[in-house]
Parts: structure tokens; C-alpha cells; sequence
């Protein structure tokens, strides 16, 4: 901070004051079955979150007459094993 311009303390202050900066995610370790899991599955996952969002967001698509389907493909897609695998490193993170 000290080593910063007027105007750019100014913008840092303007976050730090406000609470606007979070902690930064931790490094997790994952098991080889988690690596498994989460390998197989958040690619795709991560992919069809963005087409769907991209075809809400352009008018393609609604989300109020598609979420249902929309939240049952991402279930049948193994979200569920996916966060899973990520809360169950998350919470041996926290044990540390």
C-alpha cells in the first residue's frame, strides 16, 4: 500500500474499508478417489453451467420454464458427488 499512487490507495481503501476483499479459497488435498470424481465430472459440469447461463442471459432460453430440468440434468451429471468430494477436502482442511 505504501508504495502505491494516490489515486490507486484511494481504490484499494475504497475495498478494504467495505469489506469488499475475502479470503482467498485454501489450497485443498484431495484423495485419488476425489481426483477421480472430480475429474470425470467438472468439465462437463462447469460446461453446460455456462451454456445454460449464456442462454438465459442472451434470451434463448428462459430459466423460470427450465431450471427443474435444468437442476436435475446437473444432478444426473453427479454435482452431488462433485461438491461432496469438495467438502470432504474442505473439512479436512479445517481440522488442520
Amino acid at each position: 500500500v505504501q508504495t502505491m499512487n494516490a489515486q490507486a490507495r484511494k481504490g484499494f481503501s475504497l475495498y478494504a474499508d467495505n469489506n469488499y476483499c475475502s479470503e482467498q479459497f485454501p489450497d485443498l488435498t484431495f484423495t485419488t478417489e476425489e481426483q477421480r470424481i472430480i475429474k470425470e465430472k467438472e468439465t462437463a459440469i462447469n460446461t453446460y453451467v455456462s451454456e445454460k447461463m449464456q442462454a438465459w442471459i442472451m434470451g434463448n432460453e428462459s430459466p423460470e420454464e427450465n431450471f427443474d430440468e435444468y437442476i436435475a440434468t446437473v444432478k444426473s451429471m453427479g454435482y452431488d458427488e462433485l461438491r461432496t468430494a469438495y467438502q470432504n477436502a474442505y473439512d479436512r482442511y479445517m481440522k488442520q
